[in-house]
């Protein structure tokens, strides 16, 4: 809990924050939502690479913590 707790909430705002820029984006005109869907599928694309990295992290750290090493 003390590891994934901090990974999981820091995924939950993310979304959030994305959620709150597509409501505002979503009240302007067609060309400013069309353009957020382009920008959020090529922020996904290159976050990818760092969350997974971030997983992978916390679950050896996880067993390290776990073993007291």
């Amino acid at each position: 809990m003390q590891i994934g707790f901090p990974l999981g909430l820091q995924s939950v705002l993310v979304n959030i924050s994305f959620l709150i820029i597509t409501i505002i984006a979503n009240q302007m005109d067609l060309i400013a939502y069309a353009s957020l869907g382009v920008v959020e599928k090529l922020m996904g694309f290159l976050m990818l690479s760092a969350i997974a990295l971030g997983s992978a992290l916390a679950s050896l750290i996880a067993l390290n913590v776990g073993a007291k090493q």
